[in-house]
């Protein structure tokens, strides 16, 4: 595996387990009202206002580095061959847009092996 690619999956699979941190959270906030009363704190430099601007701005980063880190995986995989593959999962990572780190990770590169030579799974 090339180190461009290597580099690509590790932002991809940060990308996609910021989503399942994100989905952990809103469930954690959903489900204890201690919780979602320290996030939801109207004074604005509360501890939990700004707790709460800092994971979202985290979370926006890494899942927007993970998009473009699938992109680009989809281009330098040289398991992906075919072009008229490699332009169906592009078009299908741009319409999913920001969830796409995670469908990506967890549908493909997760099962995925590691080697130089393996064959695409899909």
């Amino acid at each position: 595996m090339s180190k461009p690619v290597a580099v690509y999956r590790l932002l991809v699979a940060c990308g996609a387990w910021a989503w399942v941190g994100f989905i952990v959270l809103a469930a954690v906030r959903a489900i204890f009202p201690p919780v979602q009363a320290f996030f939801d704190d109207p004074a604005l430099l509360s501890a939990g206002h700004l707790s709460l601007v800092a994971v979202l701005a985290l979370f926006l980063l890494l899942v927007l580095v993970g998009w473009v880190a699938a992109l680009l995986h989809v281009v330098t995989n040289p398991a992906v061959r075919s072009p008229l593959q490699r332009a169906i999962i592009i078009a299908f990572l741009l319409f999913v847009n920001v969830a796409a780190p995670f469908i990506y990770y967890f549908a493909y590169l997760a099962w995925a092996p590691k080697t130089a030579n393996a064959a695409a799974a899909v």
